[in-house]
C-alpha cells in the first residue's frame, strides 16, 4: 500500500511539475492566432497557441541556407510495375529575397498517351492508348518573385524562362519549401507550396483537441471539413526547439454516414538538428495517398552545407543551373519565344563557318580566255574559207 501511493505521489508530483512549467511558458501575451472548439478548455488554448505560436517562430528562424538530400521513392501503379527507387535533392534559398534553387532527380512513373491510329498525316486520333511507365527524371529549376527558370532531362536542349504564376508548379523538379516538413501533404510538395500559404490553412482549421503526451511532447488535433470528416493531428516536441516531429491526415468519409471508419490518408515524421542555433530537418519521411490509386512514400536524409548564411546569387541562373550539355535558353514569358543565351555553346547544329580562300593571281585565267578567243577565230576563219572555195567550184 505505502508502494501504491509513493508512486501516486510521484507521478502527482510529475504532473504538477509540468503544469507549473506550462504556466511558466506561456505568456499571458500570447497570439491567439488559431481556433478552437468550445470543448476546449482555456488552459489547453494557451498551452496549444504557445506550442504552435513557437514552432512558427521556429520555422521562421530559418531564413536562407543550402543542403542535398538522398533517399528512396516507393510507390504502386495499377497499370506498371512496383516503384522502388533513388532520389537526390539539392536546394538553396533565400527567403527574405523569395529565391529559391530546386533540382530534383528521382524514379517517377511517366505516362505517356499512344495514338493507335492509321498514321496518316492529319489523320483523326484512334484508340488513345495511355502507358505508363518507370523512368529517371531529373529537373532543375529557380524560382523567383517575377520569373520562373526551368531545365528538365525531357528536353536537355532547352532551359526556359517562364512568368512567376501560383498556377506554375515547377515542371519536373518540384520545388517545396523546406519549412513545411512535417507539416505538408504529398500535394504540398508537389505544387511548391510556401511556410506562409500552408501556415495559412492551419489557421483557417479549428482545433478540437489538445494533449501533452509526455513532458515535453504535445498532440495537437484538428477536425474540419464541410462535406467530409477530415482530422488532422500534429506532434511538437518543446524539447528540440518545438519543432514538429509527426504529422498524420486521416478521413472518416462524409458527414452524413458517420459509421464510416476512419482512413489513414498522409503519415510523415522529422528528426530535427541544431546548427546557427536553429533547428533544421535531419531525416524526413512521408508516405502519402495511402487509400488512393497511386500511394508513394519518401525517405529523406539531409546535409546541411550552410545555414541562415549568404547563399551564391550565380546559383540562381540559367548558367549556375551547370546542365553539362548545349542548351538554348528561351524567354517565353511574351507572345513569342526569344532565345536570349545559349549554354555550353555553340550549337552543335549550328551552319559550318565558311573558312577564307587564299588569294590567287588572275594572269593564268587570263590567258586561258585569250587561248579560248584565238581558236574560236582561226575556225570561224576555217569555216569561211571553205565556204568560199565550195561556192565558186
Amino acid at each position: 500500500m505505502n508502494t501504491l501511493v509513493t508512486r501516486f505521489n510521484y507521478h502527482a508530483a510529475i504532473m504538477f511539475a509540468s503544469f507549473v512549467c506550462w504556466g511558466q511558458a506561456v505568456r499571458a501575451d500570447e497570439p491567439a492566432r488559431f481556433k478552437f472548439e468550445g470543448t476546449v478548455s482555456a488552459a489547453m488554448r494557451k498551452l496549444a497557441q504557445h506550442h504552435l505560436n513557437e514552432m512558427i517562430a521556429g520555422r521562421e528562424r530559418l531564413v536562407s541556407g543550402e543542403y542535398t538530400a538522398v533517399g528512396r521513392v516507393s510507390g504502386k501503379h495499377k497499370d506498371a510495375p512496383p516503384l522502388d527507387g533513388e532520389i537526390s535533392l539539392y536546394s538553396s534559398f533565400d527567403f527574405r529575397a523569395s529565391r529559391t534553387r530546386f533540382d530534383r532527380r528521382e524514379l517517377q512513373y511517366l505516362d505517356t498517351l499512344l495514338n493507335e491510329g492509321s498514321g496518316d498525316a492529319g489523320s483523326p486520333a484512334k484508340n488513345i492508348k495511355r502507358i505508363v511507365k518507370l523512368e529517371m527524371l531529373e529537373g532543375r529549376c529557380v524560382a523567383e518573385p517575377d520569373r520562373w527558370i526551368d531545365w528538365h532531362n525531357q528536353a536537355p536542349g532547352e532551359v526556359r524562362i517562364y512568368a512567376r504564376t501560383e498556377s506554375w508548379t515547377g515542371g519536373i523538379a518540384r520545388p517545396f519549401d523546406i519549412r513545411v516538413v512535417p507539416l505538408t501533404l504529398l500535394i504540398g510538395m508537389d505544387t511548391h507550396m510556401s511556410f506562409e500559404a500552408l501556415l495559412s490553412i492551419y489557421l483557417k482549421q479549428v482545433v478540437s483537441h489538445v494533449v501533452m503526451e509526455t513532458e515535453d511532447v504535445c498532440r495537437i488535433t484538428w477536425d474540419f471539413g464541410p462535406t467530409e470528416r477530415i482530422r488532422r493531428i500534429l506532434w511538437i516536441d518543446q524539447s528540440i526547439g518545438y519543432s514538429p516531429i509527426r504529422m498524420e491526415f486521416w478521413s472518416s468519409g462524409p458527414r452524413d454516414m458517420p459509421s464510416t471508419p476512419p482512413k489513414l490518408l498522409t503519415r510523415a515524421s522529422c528528426t530535427w538538428r541544431e546548427q546557427q542555433h536553429v533547428w533544421i530537418p535531419a531525416s524526413f519521411v512521408i508516405e502519402g495517398e495511402l487509400n488512393g490509386p497511386r500511394p508513394r512514400q519518401y525517405e529523406l536524409a539531409f546535409e546541411w552545407t550552410k545555414v541562415n548564411e549568404p547563399v551564391d546569387a550565380a546559383k540562381f541562373t540559367p548558367d549556375g543551373l551547370k546542365i553539362g550539355n548545349y542548351a538554348r535558353v528561351m524567354d517565353v514569358r511574351g507572345d513569342v519565344p526569344v532565345m536570349v543565351a545559349e549554354l555550353n555553346g555553340p550549337s552543335p547544329l549550328a551552319p559550318p563557318v565558311a573558312m577564307p580562300q587564299a588569294k590567287q593571281s588572275s594572269f593564268p585565267l587570263l590567258v586561258i580566255n585569250l587561248g579560248v578567243i584565238l581558236i574560236v577565230t582561226a575556225l570561224v576563219i576555217a569555216w569561211r574559207i571553205t565556204s568560199s572555195s565550195n561556192s565558186q567550184e
